[in-house]
């Protein structure tokens, strides 16, 4: 049996190496198929997140269309032209990074959360520059200060509110002026009952329309 496979061998070679390779490119494709779907596992879902219930949101356009994610910002003068031809709520996303909290916590102005789902779980809305909501956070944290650094410096909010935990993102939410002291480039500009002023402002290029 040995001396027919030595004979196979030295007689076909050319047969012997395309099974080979044949047999080896399988291999390798099926695990590399493998391997992709095995990271698929851990992937979240992709769907609607801060803007779910949004009817028509305008963001920064980029090349080809793309949208441009924050620090992007809208042009100053679109966003005043979309906010006055219609009714219209800025949103900006910036750093806010509690101690105690998890890396990459972002904040937003308490308008904003309305188009996620987010809600209060415990307290109440901010109301002032000095409050902020928690997402995520627990029930005790209510009526408590905490340090909140972000991109105009570190200082000291208190807690007047938590909402759920959202799998996306970790908020702090502020009132809306607060968030423009803190960040006022618009990154968003979300529509609720966008108009038909508001649609040609937007027309011009550097801004991009989603809707659905």
């Amino acid at each position: 049996m040995i001396d027919i496979a030595k004979a196979t061998v030295r007689y076909r070679w050319a047969s012997f190496v395309g099974a080979f390779l044949a047999l080896a490119l399988g291999t390798a494709m099926i695990g590399m198929m493998a391997l992709t779907l095995t990271a698929t596992f851990g992937t979240p879902f992709s769907g609607p997140q801060r803007f779910a219930h949004a009817t028509e949101v305008v963001v920064p356009r980029g090349f080809a269309d793309a949208v441009l994610p924050p620090p992007a910002a809208l042009p100053a003068d679109v966003v005043a032209r979309l906010t006055a031809a219609g009714p219209a709520v800025a949103d900006r996303s910036f750093g806010a990074q509690t101690p105690d909290g998890p890396s990459g916590m972002t904040g937003h102005g308490w308008s904003a959360a309305a188009f996620a789902d987010y809600r209060l779980t415990a307290g109440r809305a901010p109301a002032a520059a000095g409050e902020i909501v928690l997402g995520g956070g627990s029930a005790a944290l209510v009526g408590h200060q905490v340090s909140v650094t972000t991109p105009a410096g570190t200082q000291d909010y208190q807690v007047v509110g938590v909402t759920n935990a959202l799998w996306f993102e970790d908020a702090v939410f502020f009132t809306d002026a607060e968030a423009a002291l803190i960040s006022p480039p618009v990154n968003t500009l979300v529509l609720p009952s966008p108009t038909a002023g508001q649609s040609a402002a937007a027309a011009g290029g550097r801004a991009l329309v989603l809707a659905g």
